[in-house]
């Protein structure tokens, strides 16, 4: 948390990973469900039992977001988490949300925070996917347009 909040300060780029992207709900003062199931309606299979360079679900991205920006209005993603956030934190705004409603995406509503944070894991479909490739190719990007201020 500690490294969040530094890296929030100095304005440095980040890509919130599964857990990444829960720490920075509860760096922003927001809360998890510890399992799904605490959260009622859920029906999407969020853990699954495939490897996890497959895609089990979808999520639809807010179109109207930074990360609307760079992926498409709907795309599948891998799923291997059993906590969900609850409480969004202030200042978070939801970016992209699974069919079942759980939040998939979240990104700052102060433009001037470089970050986005996602709950799936590109880095185990980048091999076969495109979208997971363009969130690192963007993470790349963004620290660049950093160190060049």
């Amino acid at each position: 948390m500690a490294l969040i909040e530094e890296m929030m300060t100095r304005k440095k780029p980040i890509l919130g990973v599964c857990r990444g992207m829960q720490l920075l709900n509860v760096v922003f003062g927001g809360t998890l469900h510890q399992d799904l199931s605490e959260r009622e309606g859920t029906y999407e299979k969020h853990e699954q039992d495939i490897p996890a360079d497959q895609t089990i679900h979808q999520v639809k991205v807010d179109p109207n977001s930074y990360l609307g920006t760079i992926l498409p209005e709907e795309l599948p993603v891998n799923s291997l988490h059993h906590q969900i956030i609850n409480e969004l934190g202030e200042g978070l705004r939801a970016t992209a949300v699974s069919e079942d409603g759980v939040i998939e995406a979240v990104e700052s509503e102060d433009p001037n925070q470089n970050f986005i944070a996602i709950q799936w894991h590109p880095e185990s479909t980048h091999a076969a996917d495109t979208h997971s490739l363009v969130l690192f190719e963007d993470l790349v990007e963004r620290a660049r347009k950093h160190a060049l201020n």
